[in-house]
């Protein structure tokens, strides 16, 4: 179980940074759809070897890619905002900041209890738990 908790937290770490990388190569909005291709794959094979769901990994990752975009200085998601709304960049990334916090403590939530995020799809796909 220990092993598993490790893995995580270093998965989670890696795919904050490539969401962070991405906006910062690309600057734009939709480079999640370009790192999951690639995060996606590599992540899947150790998880899968360990026990996590793969429904449960996607999540996680499709949730880390998010927070990556969010995250000043290279967030591509405050970029985006920057010019709809017309705050600086700096106003905005200090106002980021709270909810950020309430996200990754969502993340944990989600990483640490499989439940909150299988549920749902096992309504539907009654072969996941």
């Amino acid at each position: 179980m220990k092993k598993i908790r490790i893995v995580t937290i270093v998965a989670m770490a890696l795919l904050l940074v490539a969401g962070q990388a991405a906006a910062a190569e690309f600057k734009a909005t939709m480079k999640i759809g370009s790192t999951q291709p690639m995060d996606h794959p590599i992540n899947l094979y150790p998880s899968s070897h360990l026990g996590i769901n793969p429904v449960h990994m996607g999540i996680i990752v499709c949730f880390n890619l998010v927070l990556g975009l969010i995250t000043p200085p290279v967030g591509g998601v405050l970029f985006a905002v920057c010019g709809v709304s017309g705050l600086s960049l700096e106003k905005l990334s200090v106002a980021v900041w709270k909810p950020f916090w309430i996200a990754l403590a969502v993340l944990l939530l989600i990483t640490y209890i499989p439940r909150l995020s299988t549920f749902l799809p096992g309504l539907f796909m009654p072969g996941i738990r």
